[in-house]
């Protein structure tokens, strides 16, 4: 982390690990059905202002899907399939 140009310090850094489905056909390249959203968010402390840190992070990922997407919208063929994708 390069905060070393900064007069002001970070406060905190976010990350965010997104699913993406998107679900194809061998008749086109284009996705028939896609959707995305957001398994887990985390926030670590930041970095003071005029410094340089080294910092590594690291977070679980979910072992069971807590936020399953709602698949209502989506064909009933699909459904089966984005049950399977989690």
């Amino acid at each position: 982390m390069d905060n070393s140009a900064c007069s002001k310090p970070i406060k905190s850094y976010k990350f965010k690990l997104k699913r993406q489905v998107s679900c194809f056909t061998s008749a086109s390249p284009q996705p028939t059905a896609s959707f995305e959203e957001y398994l887990l968010d985390d926030r670590e402390t930041g970095c003071d202002a005029k410094q340089k840190e080294v910092k590594t992070f690291g977070f679980k990922l979910p072992a069971n899907d807590t936020k399953f997407g709602k698949i209502d919208n989506l064909h009933p063929d699909l459904r089966q399939l984005v049950k399977i994708f989690t």
